[in-house]
């Protein structure tokens, strides 16, 4: 993949260029938008901006991320001149080795080993950052649409794109909850790392409720039979109670009550995590395996599965199914093999909570296939 950075050719704005074969739709009436680069609804006579390009269905001045602006701001000016592969080289991997890994390695998409995507395949990446999953979907579907909020982002996707030249994929901006695309749209949608932060999304309202109407929408958006794809931390995983930071930035929150989480937001928090906007309560709801469900049921997702993905799912090598004990038995037994004594006591306490039926809910991340009821083809 990498090789094709090495193409000469720079995107081409969206006034030059048709979407053809484009899934944009009216977020207010869904009616198709046009394929000749104009951003308007005939029908409810709408009009959207082009930012770079790239259509802008939300604000595009509010960034957040681990780069500071400014410099992601080089960054793809630099990739522009001289190709993504080479940004990225020159630019992050010595001063963010850890974040040069998060972009350019597609693993970060090996969940697609349990999806049954097929050549004529839509998907959507909500939330897709840097694009790096929705770069290692694209040779295995038909089509795929990125949508990110912070336009910088969004930026250096559509950039990669269009030096490798993929015709099957296209970017735009837009909130979560309001995504420009008609019901009954995709087949799969890839929701990693994202779901813990629309809470976010409008501080007056409560984060629970709100990502209830966010996986409403992807329910609609779906066709029958279609699935979405969920990649997020577990709030009872052990490592939380050995001290992991939560979203919040700070230990312990995600295993507290949340009045007493936001209580230590309101304290504690001289700068939110990740985040340019302060906020004084507690809004990155996470859950345990019971919690997703209902919340997944309570949104009209009935049949769901749920994954353990090892190291992680920002990048699944290896997914264990926890819907029964015996793939976590098996997983324990065959691929752990501690050396040390307390390893070892682990290693049987893990076992003998597997036996129990509970190990599974200590899973430090979850990756989770979520049904549309109807016939999948």
């Amino acid at each position: 993949m990498f090789q094709s950075a090495l193409k000469k050719d720079l995107p081409l704005p969206a006034t030059q260029r048709s979407r053809k074969g484009s899934t944009l739709a009216c977020p207010h009436c869904f009616h198709p938008l046009p394929h000749d680069g104009a951003l308007s609804c005939k029908e409810c006579r709408f009009t959207w901006k082009e930012v770079d390009g790239i259509p802008c269905f939300a604000a595009s001045d509010y960034y957040w991320g681990e780069i500071p602006e400014k410099e992601m701001i080089q960054i793809n000016d630099l990739a522009r001149k001289a190709g993504w592969k080479k940004a990225l080289d020159q630019k992050v991997a010595k001063a963010y080795p850890s974040i040069y890994d998060y972009m350019t390695d597609e693993a970060r998409a090996d969940f697609r080993f349990i999806l049954p995507l097929l050549p004529h395949s839509k998907v959507l990446d909500v939330g897709a950052g840097f694009g790096t999953i929705s770069f290692g979907l694209q040779p295995h579907c038909g089509s795929i649409t990125a949508v990110e909020l912070i336009a910088e982002r969004a930026k250096f996707i559509e950039t990669r794109r269009a030096q490798e030249g993929l015709d099957n994929m296209e970017v735009a901006i837009a909130s979560g909850l309001k995504l420009p695309f008609a019901p009954g749209t995709f087949d799969f949608i890839i929701v990693n790392g994202y779901l813990e932060w629309v809470g976010l999304a409008d501080y007056n309202e409560n984060p629970r409720v709100l990502q209830k109407r966010f996986l409403e929408q992807l329910h609609r958006l779906l066709k029958p039979g279609g699935a979405v794809y969920i990649g997020i931390e577990n709030r009872f995983g052990f490592d939380n109670f050995l001290g992991e930071k939560d979203h919040s930035g700070l230990k312990y929150t995600s295993l507290m009550p949340r009045w007493m989480a936001d209580l230590c937001c309101r304290f504690y928090i001289k700068q939110p995590y990740r985040v340019s906007r302060a906020y004084s309560s507690y809004r990155t709801y996470t859950y345990g395996k019971g919690g997703y469900r209902k919340l997944l049921e309570e949104s009209g997702f009935i049949d769901n599965q749920f994954f353990m993905p090892v190291p992680g799912y920002n990048r699944p090598v290896e997914l264990v199914s926890l819907d029964h004990p015996a793939p976590l038995r098996f997983y324990l037994n065959h691929a752990i093999s501690p050396s040390s004594r307390l390893g070892k006591i682990k290693k049987k306490l893990a076992l003998m909570g597997t036996s129990l039926g509970v190990t599974s809910f200590f899973s430090p991340h979850f990756s989770i296939i979520a049904w549309k009821e109807g016939p999948y083809a």
